[in-house]
């Protein structure tokens, strides 16, 4: 996949910058392949723990493979760290999830 390609090439470069590691794994994910998706959305947060995308994507992620347990801690850091609308968002998850 050229996406990935250039998206490899780029983490040899710049392994600092988070694009491309969500580029990759939003290629796994279209594909179906969410433990991919996972990976390399895990891989863009040792980069930047604090970006509010990757945490809602694995939150998300976390959650559609089943594992809620990751899913709520994920969405609790996107409360802590989320804009107003990523906290909402956040508190609607967390209270459909645990009320599972």
């Amino acid at each position: 996949n050229y996406i990935i390609e250039v998206s490899e090439k780029i983490i040899e470069l710049y392994p600092a910058v988070v694009y491309p590691y969500n580029n990759i794994a939003a290629v796994y994910y279209s594909q179906g392949d969410y433990e991919g998706a996972i990976k390399y959305f895990k891989l863009a947060e040792e980069q930047a723990p604090f970006d509010t995308i990757v945490i809602n994507n694995i939150a998300y992620l976390s959650a559609i493979t089943g594992d809620l347990e990751t899913a709520l801690e994920y969405y609790e850091k996107l409360k802590l760290y989320g804009n107003e609308e990523e906290k909402k968002l956040a508190e609607e998850q967390i209270k459909r999830f645990s009320a599972k």
